[in-house]
């Protein structure tokens, strides 16, 4: 197998940080785009550039939920009814767009423009296609990112996240609108009522303390990672493969809920056979402890539903012994393979983490290429690499 170009990884992470961030949805990304596209045509790979509309970040998606909720709340004593209606839409919206299954508010909240970059390798007969991806853009800091609450966050066992006071608010507003709007009453009512309020507006300016905040650099979240699927674009395309379709993708908005993917498996997922195709996610891929990420939970766990690239991992993971220190974890958060496991595609995704669970410096302006391990890159890409030798081999 060939030796991981370590000093490429390097350089291309240096690069995408050259800005200083990548925000969501801003010229800064639109450069990191560019320069992707760029990359990718030299190679002469078939390459497209996929514009979409975005919100320009997760905490306006929350705050815009809390404040249909909030609304509903100050309605409960006078109009019981219209209360039940604002918080319970608030409820199962926000439910829907944590968990990835429906975006009712998404449409109105998408107002920035970003774009997924989109290599493609295509052989006259191929008899699969793999695809690798890492986001482009990065994130804002927040005080919910903070260390000590990132811990406790990871040591929530129902899955919830950093959201989880607004998920409890918004059931206990939802829970007292119910009662109240079949005649119930009483100080322990006014209590509940006046809890959930108080936890949705702590975690209103929660939000808007993380939405403000400075963008991030991104050097490992996600810059590694799409520095990866560069490195291996160069990597199969000096190889040329006749036998494998590749498809290299750095994913625009993915910090504001997998708005890049989702959009280019709505555009473009009639193209693939979920049969033959197996997507391959890199997300922060240069520190602590490379894992194979087989599960993602965010309130409702989802284990990737076709485990035979998990099992083509784990072979993988045994074949040598360098990788036997590779993990195999599920996460409580999302990466950008969530959307095609839930269309049922094979999927996994490469992350590295620390005994907490949590990329190093996530989400914060230490996200920086100094802060970054390099060797743990370039033991995830020929991880990526030898998984695609093997599908090759074991499933030809």
């Amino acid at each position: 197998m060939t030796e991981a170009p370590q000093p490429a990884i390097k350089a291309y992470v240096e690069k995408l940080c050259e800005s200083g961030h990548r925000g969501t949805g801003t010229p800064e990304e639109a450069a990191a785009a560019a320069w992707l596209r760029e990359k990718f045509e030299a190679l002469g790979l078939e390459t497209t550039v996929q514009p979409f509309k975005t919100p320009p970040s997760l905490p306006f998606v929350v705050l815009s939920h809390l404040i249909i909720a909030l609304t509903g709340a100050a309605f409960i004593g006078c109009c019981p009814t219209l209360a039940l209606l604002l918080i319970a839409f608030a409820t199962v919206s926000f439910v829907g767009e944590y968990t990835c299954r429906w975006h009712w508010l998404r449409p109105l909240l998408s107002r920035r423009e970003s774009r997924n970059v989109i290599g493609r390798w295509r052989p006259e007969r191929p008899k699969r296609t793999i695809v690798f991806s890492g986001h482009l853009d990065s994130a804002n800091q927040g005080l919910i990112f903070h260390p000590r609450l990132a811990r406790l966050t990871a040591e929530d066992k129902l899955g919830l996240g950093p959201l989880a006071p607004t998920i409890l608010g918004l059931l206990l507003l939802l829970l007292v609108a119910i009662i109240v709007s079949f005649g119930g009453s009483g100080a322990f009512l006014t209590l509940l009522d006046w809890l959930g309020a108080i936890i949705l507006v702590i975690s209103a300016v929660l939000m808007a303390e993380w939405m403000l905040g400075p963008f991030v650099p991104g050097a490992n979240d996600n810059a590694s990672g799409v520095a990866a699927a560069l490195v291996l674009a160069e990597r199969y395309m000096a190889e040329k493969p006749d036998d494998t379709e590749f498809y290299f993708i750095g994913f625009g908005a993915e910090e504001p809920n997998l708005v890049g993917a989702k959009a280019f498996l709505d555009e473009y997922g009639h193209r693939f056979d979920p049969e033959s195709t197996y997507f391959i996610n890199f997300d922060g891929i240069a520190a602590h402890r490379v894992n194979v990420v087989t599960s993602e939970a965010v309130m409702i766990p989802q284990a990737y539903p076709d485990q035979e690239l998990v099992v083509f991992a784990r072979r993988q993971i045994r074949a040598e012994e360098r990788f036997r220190h590779i993990g195999v974890t599920g996460i409580k958060g999302h990466t950008d393979v969530l959307p095609f496991a839930l269309a049922g595609f094979k999927s996994l995704s490469l992350v590295a983490m620390d005994g907490w669970g949590i990329p190093i410096n996530y989400h914060t302006v230490n996200d920086h290429p100094a802060a970054m391990t390099y060797e743990q890159a370039d033991l995830a890409l020929d991880f990526a690499q030898g998984l695609v030798q093997r599908i090759r081999q074991e499933n030809g």
